[in-house]
This record gives structure tokens, C-alpha cells and sequence, in this order.
């Protein structure tokens, strides 16, 4: 019997740290969009729809004053008769917070703004005029602010696709109907330090539940190239775009594999040429609607964690941090940090697979495989090591197919993509 092993690093060939996803609104209220920003003040704050029907969302906010690490209980920020929905926030002059959302308040989805000094109390500013009648629904805005201080909105025109419009320093808002893409969804838009937009949305490739991602890019959100596909698997939803302080684009989006959405992620510094897909969660629970920003070398992510997808989502939160160095290169079988080494190899004819681990200093380990439904395949291996010390794992009862390693070395967190072929 001859097993095939195949081992690929999913994120990095160099050591990612990542802290473990944290939990901003859990419990069994259905939290099903978080969006988040640093304030001024050091603070990052995120707005949350809490939605229990899908009809009547509101928006919440919550504050964390350590990075990340806990975060307040949530305080109302936008309220009121409809449903507020699809929404947008940044920061804009000194402390000043926007936040633009989709309302139906008036009886068609349309979007209004607010704004708030330093995040707790909010003002509603009123609707934004755009070129469309008022039946029209239009919703889902994803604003950017420019270097001008003008800012460019992207948004959904019910039936005719994605949008986008500037609001110039003076703020009136442009009232001309520049299309981005006909049929698209979850519009979302960045720029980069060259000038270059990037557009990146989902549109049908299949039946009518079958999407899948796309991106164009423009250097005057006039002119858009032609669409680049990120996936081709029918069920890839929800993209979300920013710029790195290398002046990359990322675009995460949640994408199905065997019956479980997770996060993935794709790099390019052109908007056209995209390098390899790499997966973000690994979980048997769905986890959707990403976005994220970069800063001081950090990926702050908020995405939503759906313990029941249609009454129960909570928004988990993670930093990471960002490699520039992103590759999809093959991990020789032995990885090296600077206190704490880990190799592995195949053993044919027992169906074993030895870990080999040394550390200079007392290091936590924890090891353990599981499938691509998030099942772990079998217990973790948990110990601390002082020196050397070697593990094995028997494989002749798993199945063929895909497996992922989990390997965390103190604060080192290795995901490993492993492939048995018998």
C-alpha cells in the first residue's frame, strides 16, 4: 500500500502569528454584518447589524481599548422604524466617524448616513440624493475616503447592478449613472497608492443561486477594465477589498467547500494578474461576509460566524499578521524558527506519520488533523516540549481525501494542507 503525502503551507513559508479569532457579539441573537475601524483615539470600533428576522435590523456599536483582545457589550448606534441594513464605516476628518446605511424606512431600500464624534452618540444626517426614482431600491454602500477629502461610494441599483459616485469636497454628490458592473452584488471598493481603483463584487455564473467572485480595476472610476474571475466553484459570495501598505490588493470573500463556507483570500498589485487562493478559517461552522484592514503591519478581520445560518450568527474578530512575502511554494519537510523547530515524515509501510519537535526553551504544542468539514480527525496531540521529542500518528484508518494539519507552537500557528492518496 503506498500513501501520497502532499503538505502545503496555506498562508506563508515564513512563521504568520495570528491571535485566536475573538469573539465581539456571540449569544443567540442573529449579528449578522460587523464592519470595523481604529478611531482617532487608538480604539478600534465596530458596527454590527443585529437583524433577528432579516426585515427589522438595527445597528450596534463595540469598542475595544486593547487591540482586539475584548471588546464592550453593544450600545445602540442607528435605530428605528424598517430595516437598516447593508452598511459602511470609516473614519473621516480628526475623530469623526460615517456611517452610511441602507434603509427602507421610507418604503424602498434607500441610504441615508450618520455620523458621530467618537462613536457612541450617533447622528442620522439624512438621505443620500441619488439619480434614481423613489421606487428604486438602492442599497449596500461601501464609501472610501479619497486624499482630497471627497469621497467615492459604491452601491446596488435593485436589478441593474453595482454603482459608483463621488461626494466632492464641498459634498455634493455626483448624480451621474456610472456603472461598475450589470448584475452584480456586494459591490465593494479600494484604492491603491497609485491611483488604481479596484472594484470587486459576485454575480450569477449558474443557476440563480450560483455566484461567483469577480474584480475590475480603473484608474478614474470612469473607465473599468475587463472582469477578472477570483473563483469558479458556482458558490463564492460577499468579497470585500483593501490596500496593503505594500500597495497590494486583497480580496477575501466565503467560499463553499464540501458544504461548509469558509474565507479565502486572493493578492494582486495590478488589479489583473492574481496570485494563488489561500483559505482564511478552518471550521465545520459557516463563516461569511469578511472585511478587514491593514495597519502597522496587522490584518485586523471581522467576519460573521453562523451558528445557525438563518437565526443564529455571531461576528468574530482576528489580527493577524500581514506577510508581504506571500508565496504557494511547497514547505521543505523540516520548518525553522528562531527558538523552536518542527519536521515530518511518511512512514510507508506502518501508515505512520512521525512529527519530529525540538525547542530550546519549554514550548506548548498542540497537533491534530481534521477533515474538510471541520471535523477533527482524530484527538490533538497536546504536550510541552524541552528539547526533543517525537510524536507519531497511525493513518490507516482515515479515508482518502484532504486533510488540514493544525500545528500552534506557543504563539506560531502553522495550517497545513495534507493529501492522502492510496
Amino acid at each position: 500500500m503506498k500513501i501520497f503525502l502532499s503538505i502545503m503551507l496555506l498562508i506563508s513559508a515564513t512563521t504568520i502569528q495570528h491571535s485566536a479569532p475573538v469573539v465581539i457579539s456571540g449569544g443567540s441573537d442573529n449579528d449578522i454584518i460587523g464592519r470595523t475601524v481604529r478611531t482617532q483615539s487608538g480604539n478600534l470600533l465596530t458596527v454590527i447589524e443585529r437583524n433577528p428576522d432579516w426585515n427589522s435590523g438595527d445597528l450596534y456599536t463595540s469598542v475595544s481599548s486593547d487591540d482586539g483582545t475584548t471588546w464592550t457589550s453593544l450600545s445602540p448606534a442607528v435605530t428605528g422604524s424598517g430595516n437598516q441594513s447593508t452598511f459602511s464605516l470609516l473614519r473621516g476628518e480628526e475623530d469623526t466617524l460615517l456611517l452610511f446605511y441602507a434603509s427602507n424606512e421610507s418604503g424602498t431600500y434607500r441610504i441615508y448616513c450618520a455620523f458621530s464624534t467618537y462613536g457612541s452618540a450617533w447622528t442620522k444626517t439624512g438621505e443620500i440624493p441619488l439619480p434614481w426614482a423613489p421606487s428604486q431600491n438602492v442599497y449596500d454602500p461601501v464609501v472610501i475616503r479619497e486624499q482630497d477629502g471627497s469621497l467615492t461610494m459604491t452601491y446596488i441599483a435593485s436589478g441593474y447592478g453595482a454603482y459608483i459616485t463621488n461626494r466632492t469636497s464641498s459634498g455634493a454628490w455626483d448624480t451621474t449613472k456610472t456603472q461598475i458592473a450589470s448584475g452584480a452584488y456586494r459591490a465593494r471598493i479600494c484604492k491603491n497608492s497609485s491611483g488604481l481603483y479596484l472594484a470587486a463584487y459576485h454575480r450569477r455564473t449558474g443557476s440563480t443561486y450560483q455566484y461567483d467572485v469577480f474584480v475590475r480595476s480603473s484608474p478614474d472610476r470612469l473607465n473599468w477594465s475587463q472582469e477578472v474571475q477570483l473563483t469558479t466553484n458556482l458558490n463564492s459570495h460577499d468579497p470585500f477589498c483593501a490596500v496593503t501598505p505594500d500597495s497590494a490588493f486583497i480580496v477575501d470573500y466565503a467560499k463553499i467547500i464540501s458544504g461548509i463556507y469558509n474565507i479565502h483570500t486572493r493578492r494582486s498589485y495590478d488589479g489583473l494578474n492574481w496570485e494563488n487562493e489561500y483559505q482564511i478559517t478552518f471550521d465545520g461552522t459557516h463563516n461569511t461576509q469578511p472585511s478587514f484592514f491593514v495597519q502597522n503591519g496587522f490584518i485586523y478581520r471581522t467576519w460573521t460566524h453562523a451558528i445557525h445560518y438563518d437565526t443564529d450568527n455571531d461576528i468574530y474578530f482576528e489580527k493577524s499578521v500581514y506577510d508581504p512575502n506571500l508565496v504557494s511554494e511547497d514547505l521543505p519537510g523540516n520548518v525553522m524558527y528562531q527558538n523552536f523547530s518542527f519536521s515530518y515524515s511518511l512512514c510507508p509501510q506502518s501508515n505512520l506519520l512521525r512529527l519530529d519537535f525540538f525547542s530550546s526553551s519549554s514550548t506548548d504544542i498542540s497537533f491534530f488533523l481534521f477533515d474538510l468539514t471541520g471535523r477533527k480527525a482524530q484527538e490533538a496531540l497536546e504536550f510541552s516540549v524541552s528539547g526533543t521529542r517525537t510524536e507519531y500518528i497511525d493513518l490507516s484508518a482515515f479515508s482518502d481525501g484532504v486533510y488540514f494539519g493544525h500545528l500552534r507552537a506557543g504563539e506560531e500557528l502553522l495550517c497545513k494542507k495534507i493529501t492522502l492518496f492510496r
